[in-house]
């Protein structure tokens, strides 16, 4: 399994596990993204920015979970390490729990649970924590797993030495 079919992999997964979910002031799923978030939709006013116009304008990317590459490793088995950033929305304490129940909810779900098909196991430790600086409403924290996946056989070659 490829890095770029785990991340997509782990996007279909967490799509469908986080389909209950509700979260924020205005009771939304998760939206889960690979490597980084869209662009906004275009909103109605002059000057497109990551800054909602009003206070009252909703950035429809949140909540959210980025599903990162870090980097793998080949020795008996290939390790690779899969980041998560997550966000939410939500004044004072209620984004922050919320954000806390979403990275919880992910941990309990990959460490629990087994997607069929699936030819990697987590390994453990799996270590996550809020960002240093928070911008309330806007709560993020990261979660880094690492994948154990079979790494490459070499093969044989063929006619290297001659008969």
């Amino acid at each position: 399994m490829t890095p770029v079919s785990l991340m997509n992999t782990l996007k279909q997964f967490l799509e469908e596990k986080t389909t209950e979910m509700i979260l924020g002031p205005d009771r939304l799923r998760p939206n889960v993204y690979l490597v980084d978030l869209p662009p906004r939709a275009a909103g109605e006013y002059e000057e497109l920015t990551d800054i909602p116009a009003t206070p009252s304008d909703r950035d429809e990317r949140w909540p959210f979970i980025i599903i990162t590459w870090g980097e793998s490793d080949d020795e008996s088995v290939r390790e690779s390490q899969i980041g998560m950033v997550f966000g939410c929305h939500g004044s004072g304490q209620l984004g922050y729990m919320d954000l806390l129940h979403l990275m919880e909810f992910v941990r309990i779900k990959l460490l629990k649970e087994t997607y069929e098909g699936w030819p990697c196991r987590i390994e453990r430790p799996l270590s996550m924590g809020l960002h240093d600086e928070q911008a309330d409403p806007y709560w993020t924290g990261w979660m880094t797993t690492t994948w154990v996946t079979p790494t490459i056989e070499e093969e044989v070659w063929k006619d290297v030495y001659g008969r």
